[in-house]
């Protein structure tokens, strides 16, 4: 049986979309490879469920840094950071070779996986010394004109396949071992179409809900979002929710109106996608590697708005699973609320069509091939 180590690091996001694709690798391996996890945080969501899937210990690697933010990303690295990396890799790989040895890998029957570029370099270096092949999963649009996208290029050579996210991930890297593989979602059986609040007096009718799950970070939008909420035709029917944490917390709180949430981080996602929510929100205004929230939305039936950038918006048809509008444009969000609540027989079609389009992103599929891809490596 062919061995895989999965090279996690949950410490800057805690539990993101990265994390989930690192479990849905592992849900897809675990009964056809003998798999070994790694993370920073040994107690993290990410350690908590691998140790389930695999029965068995979760190895830490040394790492260090919190989630700041950046103005094009999820995270900003700092100078102190950037001064550790190099000793704390070299760490990790010393430590990461006796786990090979341990665990009998070599370059005949192990794969090294690194979700994410902090342990691309720990899987690279190791490949370089030991043989053993990694895949690489690309989950991020990155500036081309950079010194530091060339240094990922040039890394990437050696990986024996690029998983993309998206076709705009391929697009960006423009590798030829790149594969785009969408993230999975679970489709939702028996998911009927979600209709329009009933038209009954404002004061007693549920709240129109639209939502947006993101770390609040500047490069999300939000604020775009949080402004549409004053903007639409009739505030007394809309709530928006926004669900997240990050730097931004308290900026984007005081920008809230009374028809406006800020709820924190949460971990029931799907259960709040099933019962409170008719429309999911991203108003990044630069380009998401993919679109987990929209995507998810849909298999409950829910229309998505996205920005026309990325992604977010190869994911939703514009019209047919919800709209597409320009970055940075409140009104539009607040126009495309509003054309959903005057007319809820369009509404109602295109929550029929979110369910039908998730279904392309089933996860049953998905795992078969992720399997496919790791079965072929040799």
């Amino acid at each position: 049986m062919k061995k895989v180590l999965i090279l996690e690091d949950s410490r800057k996001v805690g539990f993101g979309g990265g994390q989930k694709g690192s479990l849905e690798v592992i849900s897809s391996l675990v009964d056809h490879f003998e798999v070994t996890a790694t993370d920073s945080l040994p107690d993290s969501i990410f350690a908590t469920r691998s140790r389930e899937l695999l029965g068995k210990p979760v190895y830490r690697l040394r790492s260090f840094g919190s989630d700041v933010g950046g103005n094009k990303g999820s995270f900003r690295i700092g100078f102190l950071e950037l001064v550790m990396y190099p000793f704390l890799t070299a760490w990790n790989v010393i430590g990461l070779f006796g786990l090979i040895r341990r665990e009998g890998m070599n370059s005949r029957n192990a794969i090294l996986y690194a979700p994410l570029k902090k342990t691309l370099v720990p899987a690279w270096v190791l490949s370089l010394v030991t043989r053993i092949p990694f895949v690489y999963h690309a989950r991020t649009v990155d500036d081309p004109t950079s010194v530091y996208f060339k240094i990922l290029k040039f890394i990437l050579k050696r990986a024996r396949s690029i998983l993309c996210v998206s076709q705009a991930v391929a697009s960006n890297l423009e590798m030829p071992q790149c594969q785009v593989l969408y993230n999975a979602v679970q489709t939702q059986e028996g998911a009927t179409a979600k209709r329009v609040p009933a038209l009954l007096p404002s004061s007693d009718k549920p709240k129109f809900v639209v939502a947006a799950f993101a770390s609040l970070l500047h490069w999300k939008g939000l604020e775009y979002l949080i402004r549409a909420a004053r903007l639409v035709r009739n505030p007394e029917d809309v709530e928006v929710r926004i669900y997240g944490k990050g730097p931004l917390e308290n900026e984007l709180r005081e920008l809230c109106s009374s028809n406006c949430k800020m709820l924190g981080f949460a971990e029931n996602v799907n259960e709040i996608l099933a019962s409170e929510v008719h429309v999911v929100c991203t108003p990044s205004i630069f380009e998401e590697a993919f679109g987990r929230v929209p995507m998810e939305g849909n298999s409950f039936g829910i229309p998505a708005i996205v920005t026309n950038i990325g992604a977010q918006a190869e994911i939703t048809i514009d019209a047919v699973t919800g709209y597409h509008v320009p970055p940075k444009d409140a009104q539009a969000i607040a126009e495309a609320i509003d054309h959903m609540l005057a007319n809820p027989d369009h509404y109602h079609l295109l929550s029929q069509q979110a369910i039908e389009h998730s279904k392309s992103f089933d996860l049953a599929a998905h795992r078969l091939r992720v399997r496919s891809i790791f079965e072929s490596i040799n």
